[in-house]
């Protein structure tokens, strides 16, 4: 039997100050050093988590028309009372102006399209 001790925070929203766990029903979860050193499995995580918006709403989608497509969820979705919209909610965003990264010496510069400005840190003092 593993125990795990709550955090403070799961404390005071009322949880058992030890939480017991099966081996056999975990499972572990995260990445090691030596998997987060590997520059390959990175990258290909990274594929995976980050979408862009077309893509993420494709799979979105995909998912919703499984469920709704399974009698059991359906009837389970009937008993609670509960409908799933086939559709995503839309609404109105807005874009807002990239920000300036302020560096030593008063360096200035945009933090760019792809909000990735290591190689200006890189090149110049902190």
């Amino acid at each position: 039997m593993l125990v795990s001790r709550s955090k403070p925070r799961e404390l005071r929203a009322g949880m058992s100050e030890l939480i017991y766990l099966v081996p056999e029903l975990c499972r572990m979860t995260g990445l090691t050093d030596e998997m987060r050193a590997n520059f390959h499995l990175m990258r290909a995580l990274a594929e995976h988590t980050r979408v862009g918006p077309d893509i993420r709403i494709q799979k979105l989608n995909n998912f919703c028309n499984r469920l709704l497509g399974e009698q059991a969820v359906r009837q389970d979705l009937d008993e609670w009372n509960l409908q799933l919209s086939n559709r995503l909610v839309e609404f109105n965003g807005r874009i807002l102006p990239q920000e300036k990264i302020l560096q030593a010496q008063d360096i200035k510069y945009d933090a760019g399209a792809d909000t990735d400005w290591t190689r200006n840190l890189r090149s110049e003092f902190l």
